[in-house]
């Protein structure tokens, strides 16, 4: 049964036909991959798919339940992403607050047995650890 159909969709951008008569179909569980052309229109199609756009002529059925996220193709970095030295730290600069953690967590590991025996050490490890604090590098990589 299928989650998304195309029922001959048309789209036009002015006097250009981007897609003329386009039918298919997605079942659940399908995974696809659009190739094309710059122009050819991939991004339409999804748009189309995704509800943010509408068909010219044609028809675009999803079903009820289906949620279809599209991600821009151009890339809004903000400054701080852009400007990191390595893709690894910007990915990385992602996770402040665990970062901080991690870093009280070090200072209260190298203070001694009164650090990591510590109320504060127990309750940091404990939330750092709930939120993936130690598979961070992996889950970056």
């Amino acid at each position: 049964m299928a989650i998304l159909r195309f029922d001959a969709v048309r789209r036009e951008i002015g006097d250009f036909v981007i897609l003329d008569s386009v039918s298919a179909a997605v079942a659940h569980g399908e995974r696809i991959g659009l190739v094309g052309a710059n122009g050819s229109g991939k991004t339409s199609l999804l748009r189309l798919a995704a509800g943010r756009d509408e068909p010219d002529s044609g028809a675009v059925l999803r079903k009820n339940s289906l949620s279809i996220g599209l991600l821009a193709q151009e890339s809004n970095l903000d400054p701080e992403f852009r400007s990191a030295p390595s893709l690894r730290l910007a990915v990385r600069g992602g996770a402040r607050q665990l970062e901080e953690m991690e870093r009280r967590l070090h200072e209260l590991e190298t203070s001694g047995p009164q650090g990591v025996e510590s109320a504060e050490y127990a309750r940091l490890r404990e939330v750092f650890e709930l939120h993936g604090g130690y598979s961070l590098d992996i889950r970056v990589e």
